[in-house]
């Protein structure tokens, strides 16, 4: 059932969004040029290789990797794209090429497989996705990450905890909640990752001390 309410859905909020993606194309083609869509190689379902679009943020082409706090390589148009989750509209087509789910975790860079293969184990029971609870926890991930090593020595291992956890019991509020909360989450991001965080702790997804060391960067920023 939540994958027919997952297709549905995202083919409405692909319809509603189409004019805003197709706006959003045309302002990088003429502020930032060519090439307007970002290709990045992601762990897909069952940790196979996928191809993930995006709206290109960045000068660099062939950035990979995460965003950093500061980023010089995002342009200034690019910098409101990402406020607004713009970036993530061209994604839809992942979905209708059946690579990708509207709720589910994110696909993660390809090149964190290799060595910590265990890391992704969720990805055999369900496919990525655009959104989802954990992804609402981190949605200023930016702000506070100093390096690609901060990324995949603590911020990494700690997703994909939570994401073992949770979709190894995925109930229908797991699903529900994002679709509520992410366009809140863009808003009052501070007060939609509270409600995560005792959310988690109420799921189990995180113990108390997980609580004390997520708010301890999340929500001063």
């Amino acid at each position: 059932m939540i994958k027919a309410i997952d297709f549905f859905i995202s083919i409405f909020i692909f319809l509603i969004s189409l004019p805003l993606t197709i706006i959003s194309f045309l302002l990088i083609f003429i502020f930032d040029n060519s090439p307007i869509i970002f290709r990045s190689d992601r762990i897909g379902y069952q940790k196979k290789s996928i191809i993930v679009y995006k709206f290109r943020t960045m000068n660099s082409s062939n950035s990979s990797g995460v965003t950093l706090m500061n980023d010089s390589r995002v342009t200034r148009l690019g910098a409101i794209i990402r406020k607004f989750k713009i970036d993530e509209l061209p994604q839809f087509l992942n979905i209708f090429k059946n690579q990708l789910c509207l709720v589910g975790p994110r696909p993660e860079n390809i090149k964190y497989l290799s060595s910590n293969t265990h890391y992704f184990n969720y990805l055999n029971r369900v496919k990525p996705g655009i959104i989802d609870l954990v992804t609402i926890l981190f949605v200023n991930e930016s702000q506070f990450l100093l390096s690609e090593k901060h990324y995949i020595d603590e911020i990494l291992p700690f997703k994909s905890k939570i994401h073992n956890k949770m979709y190894q019991k995925y109930s229908l509020t797991d699903f529900l909640l994002p679709i509520i909360l992410t366009p809140l989450a863009i808003i009052y991001p501070t007060k939609v990752q509270k409600f995560v965080i005792k959310y988690f702790v109420n799921s189990k997804y995180i113990d108390i001390k997980e609580k004390e060391y997520i708010e301890s960067f999340i929500i001063q920023n």
